[in-house]
């Protein structure tokens, strides 16, 4: 299992506008992929793509709170992912940390958690592009 957070991420906009953007499928696809992202497509709530040298992934959104947004991969997948948003207000905008989480067998955790690093940090770059730092 591999199961990596990142640190506060200190953004500009409110977090309303957070919610309400990652709310939406098609802008939360637009924020979990990254230049290793291959074949995305949004149908419905369904996020699919390829993770280069990693794996398929079915993404949904299946849980939105007043604290965090939970998306999860467990359909027709060779094993399951999560990623939970942690939305906070703050003085001057919002913080959030992404929580990533695998059940990947011992001897994939090697392999694939140098490939989930990248990932949360190129999440954490959307992010960052999409509602600017502060």
């Amino acid at each position: 299992m591999v199961q990596l957070s990142t640190n506060k991420i200190y953004l500009e906009a409110s977090t309303n506008v957070i919610f309400e953007f990652l709310s939406q499928t098609k802008n939360m696809a637009q924020i979990i992929s990254f230049q290793k992202t291959k074949h995305l497509e949004v149908k419905d709530d369904v996020i699919t793509f390829i993770l280069k040298w990693a794996a398929r992934f079915n993404f949904m959104i299946v849980e939105i709170t007043d604290k965090h947004i939970l998306i999860r991969s467990d359909k027709d997948v060779v094993f399951t992912s999560a990623f939970r948003f942690d939305i906070t207000e703050e003085d001057n905008g919002s913080s959030i940390i992404v929580h990533a989480e695998t059940d990947t067998a011992p001897f994939v955790d090697f392999y694939f958690e140098r490939q989930m690093k990248n990932w949360v940090t190129a999440i954490a770059d959307n992010l960052e592009s999409q509602f600017g730092n502060c």
